[in-house]
Parts: C-alpha cells; structure tokens; sequence
C-alpha cells in the first residue's frame, strides 16, 4: 500500500469550534496541540464551506 502526501489538500477545523459542539470530555489544561493545529480556522471562516446549509445536527444518526 502507498500513502502519498499532499500538502497543499491539508487542513483541518479548529478542535473546540463551537459550531460543531463536541464535547471531548477533556479538561482543556490537559489537552496538548502542535502549533499547526492551533492555528485552524473556524468552520464559518472556510470560504469554501457552505455555513448557510450547516444545520449543525448530527447526520449519522
């Protein structure tokens, strides 16, 4: 199995954005993040994000 890295697809959302509202259940003092994922936008600051259709519930019930 290959596994390629592409640099410029990489990205990601802010680990405690409010609009997601999940509850990692980890006091935040205990959680340790490199300086990359500290830097994630919010998921309504992604351009190419729908936000208007986001209804904010869960679609995997």
């Amino acid at each position: 199995m290959y596994v390629f890295y592409a640099p410029e697809y990489d990205g990601g959302i802010l680990w405690n954005d409010p609009a997601i509202g999940i509850n990692w259940q980890i006091p935040e003092a205990a959680i340790q993040l490199s300086e990359k994922d500290t830097q994630h936008p919010l998921l309504k600051d992604i351009s190419h994000f729908d936000y208007a259709s986001f209804s904010g519930e869960n679609v995997y019930k």
